[in-house]
């Protein structure tokens, strides 16, 4: 194979340049509402956290609500009763902490 015949053979390679989709920032523009202790936060670190990832915080729960964050998701407070009834998501620590690592993934790539 001389140089002509590899030149006409990479003019018929195609590359195929696949983009991974970015990681999606699960917290920015989403509004939090904490209630009760959380073992791993006092609540204004939980808070802080919240807004450094671009989201909101309240003190009550409304139907602007994204999610409250509680202990235990099957208590009986008046928040979280509040919160089922106008369909809020409603998270424990556990959830809390993977938004949390996909907020950080996100953060990491440059969102």
């Amino acid at each position: 194979m001389d140089i002509f015949d590899m030149m006409k053979a990479m003019d018929e390679i195609s590359i195929e340049v696949i983009i991974p989709p970015k990681p999606v920032n699960p917290i920015h523009g989403k509004k939090f509402v904490f209630t009760g202790a959380l073992e791993g936060y006092t609540r204004v670190e939980a808070q802080t956290i919240v807004e450094k990832f671009g989201g909101l915080i309240a003190g009550s729960v409304s139907s602007k609500t994204d999610y409250l964050v509680c202990e235990d998701q099957n208590a009986n407070t008046s928040k979280i009763i509040d919160a089922k009834k106008k369909g809020i998501t409603v998270i424990d620590e556990l959830v809390f902490e993977q938004l949390l690592k996909a907020a950080r993934a996100a953060s990491d790539m440059g969102l």
